[in-house]
């Protein structure tokens, strides 16, 4: 910050020198206190005002960072307790019901649901569900999802305009 004051002060005073006055054709220049008063008051000010604006800007960024470690360590948290619950079960359908639950807490304010394909790979059939939205249908067939389908994700955020799976049940103008 001192160098960005020196840099303003040179740049002030290269405006400020041309309408000195000058003794003996030299370039000696006469100046007065209130002159360098009025040079730097405002190159202090800015100075104070930039640093001001700047620990805003890490403040800012401090607050966005710890609220993120917080968030990733409560997650951390969820997943340990989850795989802790998940070692003691005794059968897939109580495994399901966990990993439903624990997705649920892990995505706050989404619906879903955990699908299991069958052993004759016919059919998707409804292992867990989540949230209060959940629009698909309790088993379905491989080919009605294009997420499935294509091997990754499937997004729809318009039903009208985009590919929707067969197997969902849009409700208004619900994105999934």
């Amino acid at each position: 910050d001192l160098n960005f004051a020196v840099m303003i002060g040179e740049v002030a005073v290269m405006l400020v020198l041309p309408q000195l006055p000058i003794h003996d054709s030299t370039i000696e220049a006469v100046v007065d206190a209130s002159m360098l008063m009025a040079i730097s008051t405002p190159v202090m000010y800015l100075l104070l005002r930039k640093s001001e604006l700047d620990l805003e800007v890490a403040n800012r960024q401090l607050e966005e960072h710890n609220a993120a470690l917080k968030t990733r360590d409560a997650d951390r948290i969820l997943m340990e307790e989850m795989g802790e619950y998940m070692l003691a079960t005794r059968d897939s359908a109580e495994t399901y019901n966990i990993v439903a639950r624990y997705i649920g807490r892990l995505l706050p304010g989404t619906s879903g649901g955990l699908y299991v394909l069958r052993h004759s790979r016919n059919s998707l059939e409804q292992a867990g569900v989540w949230g209060e939205r959940h629009q698909s249908e309790p088993w379905f067939a491989p080919e009605e999802c294009w997420s499935f389908r294509r091997g990754k994700r499937h997004q729809v955020n318009d039903a009208e305009t985009d590919l929707a799976c067969t197997h969902v049940n849009p409700r208004g103008d619900m994105a999934y």
